[in-house]
């Protein structure tokens, strides 16, 4: 997999990239400074994957991602940047906008944790969920738990009443919970 790695910070793209090196199906192939930087790159060179940061100088994430949109072959995006938790406005616009997936940036300084550590543990599931089967040579990352299987109690749909009601998504997802509950109105 050809991997971009797109973040304004000098020490981030080197830490990204020490990363990834030595991971067999992995190869980083470029990195930018910022999203105008990025899009130049890409096109020139093919790209599989790319980490973007959003709060960037020239242009950043979310210009970058409303561009890639346009594209016809465009690569999967990562969005690793410091603005991103769980949850939070910035990753759901992100996501919104055509990322991927997300990651938070692990703090850097004053840790007794390495950094390229967390972000190997972190980034390399993330960017295998793109992989097709059998493209992986070498150490694999540990793959995601499976639910134990258990015994299940047919219901009739009639008469079964819910304790909870769960709506789960992937990418794309935000927008969907968006028209869902806006047509909900005042029942929330």
């Amino acid at each position: 997999m050809k991997v971009l790695i797109v973040d304004d910070s000098a020490v981030y793209r080197a830490k990204i990239r020490s990363a990834l090196t030595g991971v067999p199906w992995i190869e980083v192939v470029g990195s930018a400074a910022n999203g105008k930087a990025a899009l130049e790159f890409l096109e020139h060179q093919a790209v599989d994957l790319m980490t973007l940061d959003l709060e960037m100088p020239v242009m950043g994430g979310m210009e970058t991602l409303q561009k890639l949109k346009v594209r016809t072959k465009r690569p999967k995006v990562i969005v690793l940047s410091s603005a991103t938790r769980s949850g939070s406005e910035m990753t759901m616009e992100a996501l919104a906008s055509g990322a991927n997936d997300f990651m938070a940036k692990p703090a850097m300084g004053g840790e007794r944790v390495d950094p390229e550590a967390l972000i190997r543990s972190d980034l390399l599931p993330k960017i295998q969920q793109f992989l097709r089967p059998g493209e992986i040579r070498g150490p694999q990352v540990q793959p995601v738990a499976r639910a134990p299987s258990g015994s299940f109690t047919k219901k009739h749909l009639e008469t079964f009443i819910p304790n909870v009601v769960v709506i789960a998504s992937s990418t794309g997802g935000p927008a969907a919970h968006d028209l869902i509950f806006r047509d909900l109105g005042g029942i929330l």
